[in-house]
């Protein structure tokens, strides 16, 4: 069955990239391309058209090749299955010899409860020991965290280092609000708004909607409808200090947690399923999850959007790397429930958007607990317990704090929020969601083209719809509702993005007859992941508004997965040395297109604050960039 649906697929993928190359070709004669200028959508779509075709081609040609030179006519063999009497990965590090008296004598040890058999061969409390193999990677990931946080100190301080920029401080009001015990904030309204009949129409407000923009005004009082756990985190802290904390120290912290569990389940991921591979790998997927567009972006204007985006995604992200074990079906110690429960809890208090996802990591774990237990054993009850119990408590406390404010559990206060989109007429017109988003949002997300520039940056994101774009939109009749702000597609921003299409490749296609426990391990980890992202990215796809700051929401999963798609891809090409050297070109070159596209968009930002604040910076690069 498997083999039938990926024979399919692979000719629907064939007939797409043909059919791309024969769009682009003739675009012109079928008013797709009216101008004749053959601008960059078409040029892309030519691009991918042709790579599409000729990468199948040119793979099979370097694998012959390959065989010829070798003088190969074979891969070489799989080694087998890590046993218990075989080492971590592959059995390198502990591999008994095959006459030894250990590998003949039968196993006297049964390890219990606390010291579970894992598909890589041993406990995983041995597993995070540190041996002397492992100690490559305290030297190698503590000083790549550092480096990248470094960056993120340089974008947020606008290349100033030491002196913030102050953005939006509406955490540090709820904060306030909460210490008070109250929930509305204390903010006066400006001279005038009491007379306005109309506050949810912004050309009403005028002027004023600059003191109240993106508040939720309901009964005569100002609300947030982002999430509160971010403001009831830095509210003690607030207690002690006696100072209010901007949001740009909040964004600050979200992104680098971010990028922190990001690492720790690539680390995880390296060791378990990857470690005959070079170190340099997982190096260069730990720089590309911290700094792939936008995640920097977001801190070029660290305010109270990207906040509430980051933390949610940061709280996910750890409690995705605490369920790892669980989830590859392993492991499943107790404080790893709670942890990951806690973490998703908070994720959903950050971010609401965030529930498919964790939907369906929880999921996942609750699955991984019947694999080893029986559904009412007192075990798996126990387990069970300690993840869905603050996850309960989560929705109960949500709930309650959207009752008290709004008389209702499901009204965040996005409904009555103040902006320049008059979302509450979008919601009671149902333009706020709209399956009529679904099609222009997945091609805005995915391949908006950046705006070039003559100078330093050279790249800009688009801020409307491009002229290439809306002849083909034009088509699908998009309701006006619909806003485009600052969007470059992930496959421009982050063309390291692609080598997920690999591993997804890999998944759909790759089939043994007799798979060992750890294939069955990765996969149901990159599948889960897989999962969780685009159930995460949905809501997105069908919003009325297009911004780079909601690509925060999944593209860190993704990143994820395309770094395991460039490891599986490298590693089936060792065998073969000239595809090797062509994959390691391949991954490096855009892992570098990703950092570089990724910089540079950030330097834009969503306001191009770099020369307001750092104008000595600003002129100095573009004095670099003209060189």
């Amino acid at each position: 069955m498997r083999a039938t649906i990926c024979s399919v697929l692979r000719w629907l993928l064939r007939v797409a990239f043909f059919a791309a190359v024969v769009a682009s070709l003739t675009a012109g004669g079928t008013g797709l391309d009216p101008d004749q200028k053959w601008g960059p959508f078409r040029q892309a779509l030519l691009a991918v058209g042709v790579i599409g075709l000729g990468f199948p081609l040119a793979s099979r040609l370097t694998r012959a090749l390959d065989i010829r030179l070798t003088r190969q006519t074979l891969p070489l063999p799989k080694p087998p299955p890590a046993s218990v009497t075989q080492g971590y990965v592959y059995g390198d590090a502990f591999r008994q010899p095959a006459n030894s008296a250990s590998s003949a004598a039968p196993l006297t040890h049964i390890p219990g409860p606390r010291s579970r058999i894992t598909p890589l061969g041993g406990s995983w409390t041995r597993a995070l020991a540190v041996r002397p193999a492992d100690l490559k990677y305290l030297y190698l990931v503590p000083p790549l965290l550092i480096a990248v946080w470094i960056s993120y100190v340089w974008f947020v301080s606008m290349g100033q280092m030491t002196s913030w920029p102050r953005t939006t401080s509406y955490y540090s009001l709820l904060a306030e609000a909460f210490l008070d015990g109250r929930t509305e904030l204390r903010v006066d309204p400006p001279a005038g708004f009491a007379e306005v009949k109309d506050p949810y129409r912004h050309v009403k407000l005028g002027l004023m909607l600059a003191y109240v923009v993106d508040f939720s005004y309901f009964k005569e009082h100002f609300y947030l409808y982002y999430g509160p756990v971010p403001a009831v985190l830095i509210a003690p802290v607030m207690s002690v200090t006696g100072h209010a904390i901007g949001d740009q120290y909040i964004t600050f912290a979200g992104v680098a947690g971010i990028s922190l569990f990001a690492a720790l389940i690539l680390l995880h991921l390296h060791r378990a399923f990857f470690s005959s591979l070079p170190a340099w790998m997982l190096a260069l997927g730990i720089i590309v999850a911290g700094t792939a567009h936008p995640m920097l972006w977001a801190l070029s204007w660290a305010a109270i959007y990207s906040a509430a985006i980051s933390c949610g995604q940061a709280f996910l992200l750890g409690g995705l790397f605490f369920s790892l074990p669980t989830i590859a079906g392993s492991e499943t110690r107790k404080w790893r429930f709670a942890v990951a429960g806690l973490l998703w809890a908070l994720a959903l208090g950050s971010r609401i958007n965030l529930a498919g996802g964790v939907a369906v990591l929880t999921l996942a774990s609750i699955w991984g607990i019947l694999r080893r237990y029986r559904p009412l054993a007192r075990a798996a009850v126990e387990r069970a317990a300690l993840l869905l119990l603050p996850l309960g408590m989560a929705g109960v406390l949500l709930g309650y704090y959207n009752y008290v404010r709004f008389g209702s559990v499901l009204e965040t206060g996005i409904r009555y929020s103040l902006n320049l989109r008059d979302q509450y007429y979008l919601m009671e017109n149902g333009q706020f969601l709209s399956l009529a988003y679904f099609a222009p949002n997945v091609l805005y997300y995915l391949a908006t083209p950046a705006s070039k520039t003559p100078v330093f940056p050279f790249i800009r994101p688009v801020r409307e719809s491009p002229a290439s774009f809306s002849l083909f939109l034009d088509r699908l009749d998009v309701p006006d509702s619909h806003v485009v702000e600052g969007i470059t597609g992930l496959v421009v921003a982050a063309p390291f993005i692609l080598f997920a299409g690999i591993l997804i490749a890999h998944l759909v296609c790759h089939t043994e007859d007799r798979p060992d426990e750890q294939d069955k391990s990765l996969r149901r980890i990159d599948m889960t992941i897989l999962l969780a992202g685009l159930l995460v990215g949905m809501p997105l796809l069908l919003y009325f508004l297009v911004n780079s700051r909601y690509l925060m929401d999944f593209s860190p999963m993704l990143i994820i997965l395309s770094v395991v798609g460039s490891w599986v891809l490298f590693r089936e090409s060792i065998p073969y040395p000239i595809q090797r050297s062509l994959v390691k070109i391949l991954v490096v070159s855009a892992a570098a297109m990703t950092l570089i596209i990724g910089f540079l968009l950030a330097v834009t930002g969503p306001a191009t604050l770099f020369d307001d604040y750092n104008p000595g910076l600003w002129q100095w690069l573009r004095r670099l960039g003209s060189w």
